[in-house]
């Protein structure tokens, strides 16, 4: 599974870079065409090194201009909220409604099976989100750095030095409030993650883990294209051991959601 993670602007700009690019194929590039939007625009506030469900978080996704081949950023909510709200039932403000429906993951090998997320994917609202690294847990007798026992925070990375890519759903719902300033509807964007079986070097972490997106072409393609065959795919290919894959422990000062020093991800 994936609860926490760490995602920085820095990261997020390499990995649209690549994407935009298209990979060593180059099959988005396009030299007439402008990016759609720009991580540059996006202040260091965005800086996250202990991010969880309900915060605000970059994610990469096609432009809902049409099929014209863009690839935009947007800021996002993570954890799925699906049903709109209404003016007489309107969705609770804050990230409350994160919480109590936790739909943060979901599991690729039933993403067609559950209506929500077959519905989105077959729509084509998929995206790329890509994080510095991810935390997971450990039961240990003894912290692996200090600190007595108890659950022992890993940090899993890449080891030379790139951002992970991992395979998502977002979707856009009504709150049921309207803009103050114009009287628009308001608007709910959020995301989650695709989980699938561990790789054999994280299976001793635990069972679960992200859809890590290894092949820059398959991000692309889950971006423009997705189909479940695809999504079968990736999850296959997730789930196989990746030279760059690597971890650490780290302090366990980052088990709460509100420390949010710079030293979460520090070996």
């Amino acid at each position: 599974m994936c609860g926490r993670s760490a995602q920085s602007v820095r990261g997020v700009e390499q990995a649209e870079e690549i994407i935009r690019a298209g990979g060593s194929d180059g099959r988005t590039r396009d030299a007439n065409r402008q990016p759609s939007s720009s991580t540059s625009h996006w202040p260091s506030s965005y800086n996250n090194a202990n991010m969880g469900p309900g915060m605000r978080g970059l994610v990469i996704r096609k432009s809902s201009n049409g099929n014209d081949g863009y690839i935009t950023c947007d800021e996002m909510l993570w954890g799925l909220v699906p049903k709109a709200g209404t003016k007489t039932s309107p969705l609770p403000e804050g990230p409350a409604q994160h919480y109590a429906n936790l739909m943060y993951n979901a599991r690729s090998d039933t993403l067609y099976d559950k209506r929500t997320f077959r519905d989105l994917a077959l729509r084509g609202q998929t995206s790329v989100v890509a994080v510095d690294g991810f935390y997971e847990w450990k039961e240990s007798e003894k912290s692996a750095i200090g600190g007595g026992s108890g659950k022992q925070p890993y940090y899993v990375h890449r080891s030379d030095g790139k951002p992970l890519l991992i395979a998502g759903l977002w979707t856009s719902v009504p709150t049921g409030r309207e803009h103050g300033y114009d009287g628009k509807p308001e608007m709910l964007t959020t995301y989650t993650l695709l989980t699938t079986d561990a790789c054999p070097k994280l299976q001793w972490l635990h069972h679960r883990q992200p859809v890590f997106l290894w092949d820059t072409a398959s991000a692309v393609e889950w971006l423009q294209n997705p189909t479940q065959t695809l999504e079968k795919s990736i999850a296959r290919e997730a789930s196989k051991d990746h030279e760059h894959l690597a971890w650490y422990p780290v302090t366990k000062r980052m088990n709460k959601t509100q420390y949010r020093e710079n030293d979460c991800n520090v070996a």
